[in-house]
C-alpha cells in the first residue's frame, strides 16, 4: 500500500456535516448470584451496581441528519432542496428524493423547518429540520429511517488513479459522506498504520485504532479508465465497489442502511449475549457501550459475570437474529461459537 500522506495529512479529518458522540443510559438489571468476574466477588458487585444504577455509557456516533446547507437563498426552494438532502440521510437511500412516497414531504418542507439562516457571504441557506418529526413522517409514508447512531468508516487512499487532484479527492469524499450521512475518518495509510497489507484483520485493527467500525480502502481500478476500486471491510467480510471517487462511500452506506432497515422492521424481543474477553470494569463499560449503541437496541442489562466473560440481556429489534445482523459491521465484537446456543462474541479492545 503506497504512502498516501499527501492525500490525507490529518488522520482525524472530518466531513463537513455534524455528528457527535452521545450518551445513553443503560437499562437497569441485576446479575444472578454465582460466578465472579476474575474470581472477585467485589468486582461482580461493582458490575451489579453499575447496571442497577443505570450508569451512563458512551454510545455511538450520532449524525445530525436534519441540519442541511444548500446553495439557494429563496426560502421555499431552499427548504425543498434541503428536504431532499435530509431524506437521503434519514433513510440511507440515495434515491429517496425521487420516491413518490416523499413527494408530499418535499412539497410541504416548510412545515418541518425549525431554524434557518443565510450562509456567510449570502451563498446559500442553512436549514435545521425537526428530525424526530421528519422520522415519524418517513415511517408514516411506509419507509424505514436509518437510526442516527451509525458506524464510523475509516477511509484510506492506497493508490489514487494517475492525475488525481489531492484537494478534489478529499473534497469529493467529504461531500459524499455529508450527502449520505456517514461519519468518516480520513487517513493516510501511513498514519493508519497500514504497511501494504490488505488482510481484513490488519485493516479492521487500523479502523479500531482510529475510532472507526468499518474501513474503505481506495485505489486505482487498474483499467486505464481513471475509475476507483474501493474495498469495504467489515466484520462480516469484504466487498468491492468500482466507480468514481465517491463510489466506496455510496456502496458502504447502501450496505449498512439496507441491513439496518431489515432489522428495524422487526418486532422487539430479548436476546442473551455472551461477551468473552471482559477482563476489567473498563472492558465491561466498553462492551455495554457497544451493545447499547447498536441500531434497534432499546435496553441492555447484566445477566451474569464470570471469569473473563459477561452475559447481557439485550432488548433488540429482531431479537438475536436482528442483533447478530447489525453486529456484523462491528469490528470490536467478533462472533464465536458457544455450546450454550446463546449469541457469543469475542471482545477486541
Amino acid at each position: 500500500m503506497q504512502n498516501s500522506a499527501n492525500i490525507f495529512p490529518n488522520p482525524m479529518s472530518r466531513p463537513r456535516f455534524r455528528w457527535e458522540r452521545v450518551s445513553r443510559p443503560a437499562t437497569g438489571g441485576s446479575p444472578r448470584a454465582g460466578s465472579t468476574l476474575l474470581g472477585s466477588a467485589v468486582l461482580l458487585l461493582c458490575l451489579a451496581f453499575l447496571a442497577a444504577a443505570g450508569s451512563r455509557v458512551e454510545a455511538a456516533q450520532q449524525v445530525r441528519t436534519g441540519e442541511v446547507s444548500v446553495p439557494l437563498t429563496e426560502q421555499n426552494a431552499a427548504f425543498q432542496e434541503a428536504m431532499r438532502v435530509a431524506l437521503v440521510r434519514v433513510t440511507g437511500r440515495r434515491d429517496a428524493e425521487h420516491d413518490p412516497a416523499f413527494a408530499g414531504l418535499i412539497a410541504d418542507a416548510r412545515r418541518y423547518v425549525q431554524i434557518f439562516r443565510p450562509l456567510p457571504g449570502g451563498g446559500g441557506t442553512q436549514v435545521t429540520f425537526d428530525t424526530a418529526a421528519l422520522e415519524r413522517a418517513v415511517q408514516a409514508a411506509g419507509r424505514t429511517p436509518w437510526p442516527r447512531e451509525r458506524p464510523v468508516a475509516l477511509v484510506v487512499i492506497a493508490q489514487p488513479p494517475a492525475g488525481s487532484d489531492q484537494a478534489a479527492v478529499r473534497r469529493a469524499l467529504e461531500d459524499a459522506a455529508a450527502q449520505r450521512g456517514l461519519p468518516v475518518v480520513l487517513s493516510s495509510a501511513q498514519s493508519a498504520g497500514l504497511d501494504g497489507s490488505m488482510e481484513a484483520a490488519s485493516v479492521l485493527a487500523a479502523a479500531r485504532g482510529l475510532g472507526a467500525d468499518v474501513a474503505l480502502i481506495g485505489q486505482d481500478a487498474g483499467d486505464a479508465s481513471s475509475q476507483w476500486r474501493w474495498t469495504y471491510f467489515g466484520s462480516a467480510g469484504r466487498e468491492t465497489f468500482v466507480g468514481d471517487v465517491g463510489a466506496g462511500i455510496h456502496g458502504a452506506v447502501d450496505r449498512l442502511a439496507a441491513a439496518s432497515r431489515v432489522v428495524m422492521q422487526q418486532a422487539e424481543s430479548d436476546a442473551l449475549v455472551q461477551i468473552n474477553g471482559v477482563a476489567s470494569l473498563r472492558d465491561y463499560a466498553q462492551v455495554q457501550r457497544l451493545l447499547a449503541a447498536v441500531a434497534g437496541v432499546r435496553g441492555v442489562s447484566l445477566a451474569e459475570a464470570g471469569n473473563g466473560y459477561a452475559v447481557f440481556h439485550v432488548l433488540a429489534r429482531g431479537g438475536g437474529d436482528g442483533l447478530a445482523a447489525v453486529l456484523s459491521s462491528n469490528s470490536r465484537l467478533r462472533p464465536v461459537t458457544e455450546a450454550t446456543g446463546r449469541l457469543a462474541y469475542q471482545y477486541v479492545p
